[in-house]
């Protein structure tokens, strides 16, 4: 896939996908964001601190939709100097 000046995404079948960055995707309404936003046609990156994002992926993934998951680490002291 690659990334368009425009923003948009190609899938590398000739057709242009939008793409949507979706933050707290493993429940709630970042989950149904996700959901609304591959309904609707958009590839996806979902991230989330619970391990949950990568069901969420997988109930999400569909032959036309792209998802990657990104599991992250919160730093609740990063004016600390928190070690990412």
């Amino acid at each position: 896939m690659s990334t368009h000046s425009n923003g948009s995404q190609s899938n590398g079948s000739g057709g242009n996908r939008q793409l949507a960055l979706v933050t707290g995707a493993s429940s709630g309404i970042g989950e149904e964001l996700a959901k609304q936003f591959a309904a609707n046609g958009f590839d996806l990156i979902i991230a989330a601190e619970d391990v949950g994002i990568h069901a969420v992926a997988a109930r999400l993934e569909e032959p036309e939709t792209s998802v990657d998951t990104v599991q992250v680490r919160p730093c609740k002291a990063a004016w600390r100097g928190c070690a990412v």
